[in-house]
């Protein structure tokens, strides 16, 4: 004789709980067609009973079988009915699985992985442009590199080497005519003094540390005997030189918090510059900042993605700056000095064609060789004597009004209102290889879950479960 206890299960799968109410205790009934899958069992109850339970459990030989009631007939009088049951694979046999390794697909361990069943109402993204400063968007930095004077020693730029000492004024980039220093360099080699001697180019830069600068004048020379002397000037070579002084951090950039759960992309735009797509694995590092590093010597600049300690990323762009102005005025120098590497190239290839021509004995070849020589070496003289129709000219500064010191953080993202219902029940996508554990309460979904035993397990009842666990189990 057994004893069978009939439940109130209200949580049928995917649902797990040990919530069973207690319905009633029925001793002494004699085992009838018990299979290790299925079966039945003929008991004594009333109409009234067997609407009252769903769940049953009955013990033989010191083990408990629970099962899932199926059908309910009666057999005969008005008392007994036949209970049809499907034993309950996983908590029956749940203390006898060895769950091991499995790929575990989502768990009720929060994580910030991206989580497809997030969702909003909202049929559009949410697109978001957050502006921030490197420096001071009113300001620039006018370079002038100036030629050594005879009584002056070579300076100590850093990163390379330089036959030249390089001055910086700062000014307004709505209005440079309000910085005089400025304004007087600018009238007096545009004037009658045009062509200077000691003034090789000016550009500017987006951002030099100004105040570590000492304040000079600013020598300039036309011939043996033109001289003009201004006031008010930074003089940036000299020794030691910091490099730090060249550099400038933006602050923090603002990532939200839970940004990679949905649909995203983040983005860097530098008007003058280019864009940055920020991953998520650079995202999520911590606090990470936008770094400047200007090219005292062209006036371009490198913008890379540093995290909080200044390590640098992958992340980077290269603005092309303004372009140089030379002040030298002899455009014979000035080409020259502004295409020194084409030139050589192209030089070069004309005296490997005129050997070629020498060595196989073709005068065709020596001829057409040696006439492009002439030719170029003709082009160049003709440029000593001619001021070009189309002098540099500072190419994008209608940019610098409006964008200058400035970039902007982008972020496109889908919005989402349901992660509450979803993390009650799908609890947070995982997507590892792991330990399977069950938890007391929470949400696991594995794929191809292969789940042994202490070899008391039937093999049905271990495909039961593993299947379980694929299609999804939320313990309560």
């Amino acid at each position: 004789m057994d004893t069978v206890r009939l439940y109130k299960n209200p949580d049928p799968y995917p649902y797990f709980s040990n919530n069973l109410t207690l319905y009633k205790t029925i001793s002494n009934v004699k085992p009838v067609n018990k299979n290790v899958r299925s079966g039945y069992i003929d008991c004594q109850l009333t109409f009234d009973d067997i609407l009252s339970f769903n769940y049953l459990s009955f013990s033989r030989e010191g083990r408990t079988v629970y099962a899932w009631v199926t059908d309910v007939e009666l057999v005969s009088g008005n008392r007994l009915y036949r209970i049809h049951y499907n034993i309950d694979a996983f908590r029956t046999y749940k203390n006898d699985i060895v769950l091991g390794v499995q790929h575990v697909v989502r768990s009720s361990s929060p994580t910030q992985l991206y989580d497809p069943f997030l969702s909003s109402t909202q049929h559009y993204n949410n697109y978001t442009v957050q502006v921030y400063t490197l420096g001071n968007p009113l300001y620039r930095y006018l370079i002038v590199q100036k030629r050594l004077d005879p009584d002056e020693v070579q300076s100590g730029h850093p990163g390379q080497p330089s036959p030249y000492k390089l001055y910086a004024i700062r000014y307004n980039v709505n209005n440079w005519r309000a910085t005089q220093p400025l304004v007087e360099f600018i009238d007096y080699i545009s004037g009658q003094y045009a062509k200077t001697s000691n003034i090789v180019t000016i550009y500017s830069v987006p951002y030099i540390n100004y105040e570590a600068f000492n304040t000079v004048q600013l020598t300039v020379r036309t011939g043996d005997e033109g001289l003009k002397v201004i006031e008010g000037w930074k003089l940036i070579s000299g020794s030691p030189i910091n490099p730090d002084n060249f550099t400038i951090k933006s602050p923090a950039l603002s990532i939200p918090s839970g940004i990679t759960k949905s649909r995203h992309n983040i983005s860097v735009l530098i008007p003058d510059a280019g864009i940055i797509n920020i991953p998520d694995e650079i995202a999520l590092k911590g606090n990470i900042y936008l770094k400047a590093f200007v090219d005292i010597f062209s006036g371009a600049t490198n913008y890379m993605i540093v995290d909080n300690n200044d390590n640098p990323t992958h992340l980077s762009v290269r603005s092309g700056g303004l372009p140089n102005v030379p002040i030298l005025s002899d455009p014979y120098e000035t080409y020259i000095s502004q295409n020194q590497n084409t030139l050589a190239v192209s030089l070069l290839q004309d005296v490997a064609s005129l050997g070629v021509g020498v060595l196989s004995g073709n005068p065709i070849s020596v001829f057409t060789g040696a006439t492009s020589l002439i030719n170029r070496f003709a082009s160049l003289s003709d440029a000593q004597n001619a001021i070009p129709s189309n002098p540099p000219a500072f190419l994008g500064s209608a940019l610098l009004p409006h964008f200058n010191n400035q970039f902007f953080l982008i972020i496109n993202r889908q919005p989402y209102d349901n992660e509450t219902q979803v993390r009650n029940r799908f609890g947070y996508p995982c997507n590892r290889i792991q330990q399977l554990t069950i938890p007391t309460n929470g949400y696991i979904q594995t794929t191809n879950c292969n789940i042994s035993s202490n070899g008391n397990v039937p093999l049905w009842a271990i495909q039961e479960i593993n299947q379980l666990f694929d299609n999804g189990i939320l313990f309560k």
